[in-house]
């Protein structure tokens, strides 16, 4: 049977549906008269300016459109304050999406670390079960990562607006994490999961696409609460969709033995 034929393409369609009900830095403060409260680090100027950006960033328009002294008015500084901790302001806009990139990049990544260490591997002759396991953990790191985008809703609406934004210094940046972002998505995927052949190309290929559209799916998350749950169930078809069409590709009879397995039962 060719690959690519529609009897194929029918069966991969169809066994999204089959599984998708399965559950599975420190500085002093900058203000006059500024003190920390009792128990709590002060926060230092750099971290003003950057937290004031990323709001303003979210609520309003791109980084590379606000002005150095609506930040500093928005964090209660001087603005002469900006020049103590940045060269100018492609280091302010860079440094920020720096700091916060690599700090996305750690605690998403646990998203889907956590579903692929706590669920058990399965027999590697079943095909039916390591395709349950496979779509067990879509589901459970798929609901993790939307909690994520909510828990870090600014930082995410502030990078997914760069990714296409008017600064190609920011657009670089922001590229760069998605695609490192992926990276770490396909070096988990290769570890823990129980996938067929072994095309590491092809799995970073995936985990690509995969990272790309849950960026832009997770602003639509963000932007219109009524539809969460319908937004979470497509973003979740859409990684099963490309997790099954990658099997297919490296073995199209494991795909057609569960669809027979399935048919008999």
């Amino acid at each position: 049977m060719s690959i690519a034929s529609p009897k194929l393409a029918r069966l991969v369609f169809g066994l999204v549906g089959v599984f998708q009900g399965v559950d599975m830095k420190e500085e002093k403060g900058e203000k006059a008269g500024e003190k920390p409260e009792k128990g709590k680090k002060a926060v230092g100027g750099r971290d003003q300016l950057i937290q004031a950006a990323l709001i303003l960033a979210s609520t309003t328009r791109s980084l590379a459109s606000l002005g150095l002294r609506e930040i500093a008015r928005a964090a209660g500084l001087n603005p002469n304050t900006f020049y103590r901790h940045f060269d100018n302001f492609d280091d302010f806009t860079l440094t920020l999406i720096l700091q916060l990139g690599a700090n996305l990049r750690t605690s998403v990544r646990e998203c889907w670390q956590q579903p692929m260490r706590k669920m058990p591997p399965v027999d590697s002759t079943d095909a039916a079960a390591r395709i349950r396991r496979a779509r067990a953990i879509v589901q459970a790191s798929t609901a993790l990562t939307f909690d994520h985008f909510d828990t870090h809703k600014n930082t995410y609406i502030t990078g997914i607006r760069e990714i296409h934004g008017a600064s190609p210094l920011l657009r670089k940046a922001t590229n760069e994490l998605v695609k490192n972002i992926a990276d770490d998505l396909a070096s988990d995927v290769l570890l823990h999961l129980q996938l067929p052949g072994n095309d590491e190309k092809a799995v970073r290929d995936a985990t690509l696409a995969i990272v790309r559209q849950m960026t832009f799916i997770g602003c639509e998350y963000l932007e219109f609460p009524q539809r969460r749950n319908a937004l979470q169930q497509q973003a979740e078809q859409f990684v099963l969709l490309l997790a099954f069409g990658f099997i297919s590709t490296q073995a199209p009879e494991l795909i057609e033995g569960v669809a027979l397995a399935l048919s008999a039962g």
